[in-house]
């Protein structure tokens, strides 16, 4: 099944970001972050206290109300900051283009996608799961993977047909070679 559509950066920039959070060092670099900026805030307010208002305790108490409030910004400030720096990198990399056209094929072999001058197989053994979100179907590799957006789409049936499509071929390159065979074959 072949599928076509068009794309933005900001259609890139959200991809990246599912894309990145579903990694477990992203996860591990947010958490200390976050975590750095809660001790640095409590131990910032906290030398102030204790340096110039000779107050250890009011410092200590203080520093824990700030780092909890810093703790509370840092999420959106970090996901502000994420959504900065992606664009800055795709207005770098593609420049003031703003729409793309993606071709994506469901064959037996994996998952063929054309876009920018590029294609690539996505073979069904790299693709860890396939992903129904409110606007795409993600099919995710151990390396990325695409997202197709709904537009992709001329109807709700059809979005079914690709991912009933998608999720058969993944099945059947998880069963054994010789299990496959005979599925293929009918016999």
């Amino acid at each position: 099944m072949h599928v076509q559509f068009e794309f933005t950066q900001e259609d890139m920039i959200d991809t990246s970001k599912r894309f990145l959070a579903r990694s477990e060092a992203v996860r591990s670099w947010r958490l200390k972050g976050l975590l750095y900026t809660a001790a640095l805030t409590w131990g910032v307010v906290f030398v102030f206290f204790l340096l110039v208002m000779a107050s250890p305790i009011t410092g200590a108490l203080l520093g824990l109300i700030a780092a909890v409030i810093s703790a509370l910004v840092y999420p959106g400030s970090a996901q502000r900051n994420l959504d900065n720096r992606l664009r800055e990198l795709h207005q770098e990399k593609f420049g003031e283009t703003d729409t793309y056209v993606c071709e994506v094929e469901l064959t037996p072999i994996g998952v063929w996608v054309k876009q920018m001058n590029t294609q690539v197989t996505h073979e069904w053994e790299s693709v860890e799961e396939i992903v129904e979100t409110a606007d795409s179907v993600d099919i995710v590799t151990k390396l990325g993977g695409v997202s197709v957006r709904d537009r992709a789409f001329a109807t709700t049936a059809e979005r079914r047909k690709f991912i009933e499509l998608a999720q058969g071929y993944l099945e059947l390159s998880r069963i054994g070679d010789s299990e496959r065979d005979t599925q293929l074959t009918g016999g």
